[in-house]
């Protein structure tokens, strides 16, 4: 079995979306998990797209995999012969 890694590095969105976070206090995964769609409204300036992105943190915080998910690591596996 081969891997590839098709991206590297983390999304502009995700990091925008983080920054954001930070700035209005949101700054650990406990924080972040508790958000509610009231408080991510009351973010000035936050997007739909960047409340499906916090959505999107939220579950990956949620089956611990933030890492794999702001890396945006999307393996594929291949067989390999031999």
């Amino acid at each position: 079995m081969k891997w590839r890694k098709k991206s590297m590095g983390i999304n502009r969105t995700s990091q925008r979306v983080l920054n954001k976070l930070f700035e209005n206090g949101y700054c650990t995964e406990k924080e972040i998990q508790g958000m509610n769609i009231k408080e991510m409204l009351y973010i000035q300036g936050i997007t739909v797209a960047e409340l499906t992105e916090i959505t999107n943190i939220q579950e990956a915080i949620r089956t611990g995999k933030v890492i794999s998910y702001l890396s945006r690591d999307n393996r594929e596996t291949e067989e390999t012969n031999g």
